[in-house]
Protein backbone atom coordinates (compact mmCIF):
# COMPACT_ATOMS: atom_id res chain seq x y z
CA UNK A 1 0.00 0.00 0.00
CA UNK A 2 3.20 2.27 0.06
CA UNK A 3 4.41 3.15 -3.32
CA UNK A 4 7.84 4.40 -4.03
CA UNK A 5 8.75 7.39 -4.16
CA UNK A 6 9.25 9.80 -7.19
CA UNK A 7 13.22 9.67 -8.24
CA UNK A 8 13.84 13.67 -7.32
CA UNK A 9 13.82 13.29 -3.56
CA UNK A 10 14.86 16.52 -2.58
CA UNK A 11 15.73 17.23 -0.01
CA UNK A 12 17.29 14.10 0.20
CA UNK A 13 20.73 14.47 -1.84
CA UNK A 14 23.50 12.67 -0.56
CA UNK A 15 25.93 14.42 0.95
CA UNK A 16 23.80 17.85 0.58
CA UNK A 17 22.17 19.98 3.47
CA UNK A 18 18.19 20.06 2.96
CA UNK A 19 17.65 23.52 1.58
CA UNK A 20 15.64 24.54 4.61
CA UNK A 21 17.98 24.17 7.05
CA UNK A 22 19.84 27.17 8.62
CA UNK A 23 24.04 27.57 7.64
CA UNK A 24 25.98 25.96 10.33
CA UNK A 25 27.67 28.04 13.00
CA UNK A 26 31.29 28.65 11.93
CA UNK A 27 33.85 26.62 13.25
CA UNK A 28 31.11 24.16 14.48
CA UNK A 29 30.51 26.56 17.36
CA UNK A 30 26.76 26.93 18.39
CA UNK A 31 25.52 30.62 17.98
CA UNK A 32 23.33 33.30 20.08
CA UNK A 33 20.05 32.49 21.84
CA UNK A 34 16.98 33.79 19.83
CA UNK A 35 15.11 36.38 21.27
CA UNK A 36 12.54 35.93 24.33
CA UNK A 37 9.76 33.67 23.42
CA UNK A 38 9.53 29.68 22.46
CA UNK A 39 12.44 27.79 23.15
CA UNK A 40 13.02 25.52 20.12
CA UNK A 41 13.48 21.94 20.60
CA UNK A 42 16.96 20.18 20.08
CA UNK A 43 17.12 17.64 17.89
CA UNK A 44 18.81 16.29 14.95
CA UNK A 45 17.81 15.34 11.77
CA UNK A 46 20.04 12.37 9.39
CA UNK A 47 20.19 13.00 6.12
CA UNK A 48 22.40 11.73 3.27
CA UNK A 49 25.23 10.40 5.69
CA UNK A 50 24.96 13.24 7.99
CA UNK A 51 23.49 14.83 11.11
CA UNK A 52 22.13 18.22 11.52
CA UNK A 53 22.00 19.47 15.18
CA UNK A 54 19.46 22.11 15.50
CA UNK A 55 17.02 23.54 17.90
CA UNK A 56 18.28 24.81 21.38
CA UNK A 57 20.77 23.48 24.23
CA UNK A 58 21.51 25.28 27.67
CA UNK A 59 24.69 25.70 27.31
CA UNK A 60 28.38 25.60 25.13
CA UNK A 61 29.09 22.21 26.78
CA UNK A 62 26.48 20.24 26.34
CA UNK A 63 26.13 21.52 22.79
CA UNK A 64 30.04 20.41 22.19
CA UNK A 65 29.79 16.90 24.08
CA UNK A 66 27.10 16.28 21.73
CA UNK A 67 29.13 17.21 18.31
CA UNK A 68 31.95 15.44 19.66
CA UNK A 69 30.15 12.35 20.33
CA UNK A 70 27.97 12.78 16.76
CA UNK A 71 31.76 13.45 15.54
CA UNK A 72 32.69 10.02 17.09
CA UNK A 73 30.16 7.96 15.45
CA UNK A 74 29.67 9.87 11.82
CA UNK A 75 33.08 11.50 11.34
CA UNK A 76 33.28 14.85 12.26
CA UNK A 77 32.90 15.87 8.42
CA UNK A 78 29.20 14.64 8.76
CA UNK A 79 28.27 16.56 11.55
CA UNK A 80 26.81 19.66 11.21
CA UNK A 81 26.22 22.17 14.09
CA UNK A 82 23.42 24.69 14.07
CA UNK A 83 22.38 24.63 17.72
CA UNK A 84 21.85 27.74 19.55
CA UNK A 85 22.47 27.96 23.23
CA UNK A 86 19.63 28.77 25.87
CA UNK A 87 19.91 28.56 29.30
CA UNK A 88 15.74 27.90 29.02
CA UNK A 89 16.24 24.81 26.67
CA UNK A 90 15.08 21.04 27.72
CA UNK A 91 17.47 18.24 29.37
CA UNK A 92 20.23 17.77 26.29
CA UNK A 93 20.47 13.90 27.73
CA UNK A 94 17.42 13.46 25.88
CA UNK A 95 17.90 13.15 22.08
CA UNK A 96 15.17 13.49 19.74
CA UNK A 97 16.54 12.02 16.42
CA UNK A 98 14.77 11.76 12.91
CA UNK A 99 15.77 9.76 10.16
CA UNK A 100 15.00 11.24 6.76
CA UNK A 101 16.78 9.49 4.31
CA UNK A 102 13.98 7.96 1.85
CA UNK A 103 14.95 4.45 1.47
CA UNK A 104 14.75 2.75 4.72
CA UNK A 105 12.85 -0.47 4.07
CA UNK A 106 10.98 -2.34 1.12
CA UNK A 107 7.83 -0.85 0.26
CA UNK A 108 4.92 -1.95 1.93
CA UNK A 109 7.04 -4.02 4.17
CA UNK A 110 9.29 -3.97 7.51
CA UNK A 111 12.26 -5.30 5.75
CA UNK A 112 15.31 -3.74 6.16
CA UNK A 113 16.63 -2.21 3.18
CA UNK A 114 20.47 -2.83 2.51
CA UNK A 115 20.94 0.81 2.02
CA UNK A 116 19.54 1.44 6.06
CA UNK A 117 22.19 -1.21 7.50
CA UNK A 118 24.75 1.77 7.60
CA UNK A 119 22.66 3.65 9.85
CA UNK A 120 21.93 0.98 11.69
CA UNK A 121 25.69 0.39 12.41
CA UNK A 122 26.03 3.97 13.42
CA UNK A 123 23.33 3.47 16.28
CA UNK A 124 24.81 0.22 17.20
CA UNK A 125 28.40 2.38 17.47
CA UNK A 126 26.58 4.83 19.36
CA UNK A 127 25.74 2.51 22.00
CA UNK A 128 29.16 1.09 22.21
CA UNK A 129 30.01 4.40 22.83
CA UNK A 130 27.71 5.53 25.57
CA UNK A 131 26.86 2.33 27.90
CA UNK A 132 24.11 3.85 29.61
CA UNK A 133 22.32 5.29 26.38
CA UNK A 134 18.31 4.06 25.92
CA UNK A 135 16.85 4.21 22.53
CA UNK A 136 13.09 4.10 21.63
CA UNK A 137 11.93 3.50 17.81
CA UNK A 138 8.99 4.69 16.45
CA UNK A 139 7.90 3.62 13.19
CA UNK A 140 5.76 6.02 10.83
CA UNK A 141 4.10 5.60 7.80
CA UNK A 142 2.45 7.58 4.40
CA UNK A 143 -1.35 7.70 4.69
CA UNK A 144 -1.94 5.06 1.72
CA UNK A 145 -3.74 1.83 2.91
CA UNK A 146 -6.15 1.55 5.78
CA UNK A 147 -4.90 2.91 9.03
CA UNK A 148 -4.73 -0.01 10.86
CA UNK A 149 -2.75 -1.89 8.10
CA UNK A 150 -0.21 1.03 8.35
CA UNK A 151 -0.04 1.40 12.39
CA UNK A 152 1.27 -2.34 12.56
CA UNK A 153 3.49 -2.20 9.64
CA UNK A 154 4.72 1.26 11.38
CA UNK A 155 5.11 -0.88 14.94
CA UNK A 156 6.56 -3.58 12.52
CA UNK A 157 9.21 -1.35 11.40
CA UNK A 158 10.45 -0.74 14.47
CA UNK A 159 10.64 -3.78 15.97
CA UNK A 160 12.54 -5.38 13.05
CA UNK A 161 14.98 -2.34 13.80
CA UNK A 162 14.89 -3.73 17.40
CA UNK A 163 15.30 -7.08 15.91
CA UNK A 164 18.64 -5.92 14.56
CA UNK A 165 20.60 -4.23 16.85
CA UNK A 166 19.75 -6.89 19.79
CA UNK A 167 20.85 -9.74 17.54
CA UNK A 168 23.96 -7.67 17.23
CA UNK A 169 24.72 -7.54 20.76
CA UNK A 170 22.56 -4.87 21.96
CA UNK A 171 21.18 -5.72 25.35
CA UNK A 172 16.94 -5.79 24.78
CA UNK A 173 16.88 -3.68 28.03
CA UNK A 174 17.70 -0.44 26.34
CA UNK A 175 15.81 -0.73 23.52
CA UNK A 176 12.02 -0.25 22.95
CA UNK A 177 9.94 -0.34 20.19
CA UNK A 178 6.65 2.09 19.06
CA UNK A 179 4.17 2.65 16.14
CA UNK A 180 2.41 5.92 15.27
CA UNK A 181 1.29 4.76 11.78
CA UNK A 182 0.14 7.35 9.71
CA UNK A 183 -1.21 9.23 12.78
CA UNK A 184 1.72 12.38 12.57
CA UNK A 185 2.96 12.91 9.31
CA UNK A 186 5.77 15.75 8.84
CA UNK A 187 5.26 16.57 4.89
CA UNK A 188 2.25 16.55 2.35
CA UNK A 189 0.85 12.54 1.88
CA UNK A 190 -0.46 14.48 -1.76
CA UNK A 191 3.11 14.37 -2.92
CA UNK A 192 5.85 11.37 -3.64
CA UNK A 193 7.99 13.39 -1.81
CA UNK A 194 5.72 14.32 0.99
CA UNK A 195 4.93 10.27 1.28
CA UNK A 196 8.58 9.30 1.11
CA UNK A 197 9.33 11.69 3.71
CA UNK A 198 6.55 10.25 5.71
CA UNK A 199 7.56 7.08 5.86
CA UNK A 200 10.01 7.36 8.67
CA UNK A 201 11.95 5.93 11.33
CA UNK A 202 12.28 8.36 14.54
CA UNK A 203 15.05 7.67 17.32
CA UNK A 204 14.67 8.99 21.12
CA UNK A 205 17.90 9.22 22.78
CA UNK A 206 17.89 8.94 26.54
CA UNK A 207 20.94 9.52 28.89
CA UNK A 208 22.79 11.17 25.72
CA UNK A 209 25.57 12.49 27.74
CA UNK A 210 25.34 10.11 30.97
CA UNK A 211 28.42 8.37 30.47
CA UNK A 212 30.35 11.52 29.22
Amino acid sequence: PEPAPEPTPQPAVEGDQPSDSPQPADEGEAGDAPPAGEVPESRATVLGGKIYLEGAVPDEESARAIVELAAAVLGPENVVNNYIIDPRAGDPNLGNVQVDDPVLFETGSAVIAPEFEPLLNQALALMALRPSVTLTIIGHTDSVGPDEFNMQLSLDRAGAVVSWLTTRGVDPARLSAEGRGESEPVADNDTALGRALNRRIQVIIENLLADA
